[in-house]
């Protein structure tokens, strides 16, 4: 534990962690109003109607927290459930993006996603090794 305590982050680092009841979406899974404010339509699509809708619900939704946790900023005034979208690539591989508008606010951070569902949960990480000072961000825009 003591080399814990002596962990330090760069500055502009982050993590954010969420652990989500997979049992709690059974219901929302049908509830289209709370999908539409939460997850985009190609996310929705995405997620598909299959057996593990519920599960696959879960862990975006605790992909989100956690990068919201990771932003150090929650989810509010400063960042939407909307402005963070998450994609796969070609290999599978999940990613977690921020819309223009929401990048340039939080100094368009470098996001890595682990996400993963087994039994009655899911939980998802999300890391910013470092963000890019502001002056930068503006001189990359």
């Amino acid at each position: 534990m003591e080399a814990l305590s002596q962990l330090s982050l760069p500055p502009g680092a982050g993590v954010g962690i969420d652990l989500v009841q997979i049992s709690r979406f059974e219901d929302l899974q049908h509830d289209s109003r709370f999908l539409e404010r939460i997850f985009s339509e190609g996310e929705l699509a995405a997620i598909g109607s299959s057996v593990n809708r519920s599960a696959r619900l879960a862990a975006r939704w605790a992909a989100k927290e956690a990068c919201a946790k990771a932003l150090g900023c929650g989810i509010g005034d400063r960042l939407s459930w909307k402005e963070m979208q998450l994609e796969r690539d070609q290999t599978g591989k999940p990613s977690i993006q921020l819309t223009e508008e929401a990048a340039a606010r939080h100094h368009h951070p470098d996001l890595h996603l682990s996400l993963s569902h087994d039994g009655e949960y899911a939980i998802a990480i999300v890391w910013i090794p470092e963000r890019k000072s502001s002056t930068n961000s503006a001189e990359t825009k």
